[in-house]
């Protein structure tokens, strides 16, 4: 359906897309995935699809309707994260500011872009400990995690353990 020349799809097609989106979040966010969801996902897509055609040019099949939405996710979630990174910069002069719009506004709520940025607030970080050839490293490691750990009670054994690896 969709021309070579990929005309752009117009703004009340991408609101009637966010606002179909809004009342249908688990295929927004992409959870119908078992094989029941998979047909009602299809389904949906059908309806919008059909929704969207009959706004006017462009025609897109569900595919093309698919990537639209894949994108604009995309294109919103990278203005986000340049707004994220120019604002803690350093430099001289004012950080550079990229404007959000309403709908990519309501699509950062929506899919929760700002946990895809900022990462999730409150959690623990947990690491492996880097393999090392140094002695020192070793020790300064087995102190400040093994001797601490609840439940070693002979860190120094366990400090013999990790030399040998």
């Amino acid at each position: 359906m969709e021309s070579s020349k990929n005309p752009n799809t117009k703004t009340s097609q991408f609101e009637l897309m966010v606002q179909f989106m809004t009342s249908h979040s688990d295929l927004a966010k992409g959870y119908l995935k078992s094989p029941e969801a998979r047909q009602k996902s299809k389904q949906l897509w059908l309806n919008l699809s059909a929704n969207l055609n009959a706004e006017g040019p462009p025609q897109r099949d569900v595919v093309g309707w698919k990537k639209v939405w894949a994108d604009f996710k995309v294109h919103t979630k990278a203005k986000l994260r340049k707004n994220r990174i120019n604002i803690s910069a350093t430099g001289s002069g004012p950080p550079k500011y990229y404007s959000l719009n309403a709908l990519e506004e309501k699509v950062i709520e929506l899919v929760d872009l700002n946990q895809a940025v900022d990462g999730m607030q409150r959690s623990l970080c947990f690491g492996v400990a880097h393999e090392t050839n140094s002695n020192s490293q070793l020790e300064d490691y087995t102190e400040s995690v093994g001797a601490s750990v609840v439940g070693i009670e002979n860190a120094d054994e366990e400090f013999e353990t990790l030399k040998q690896v």
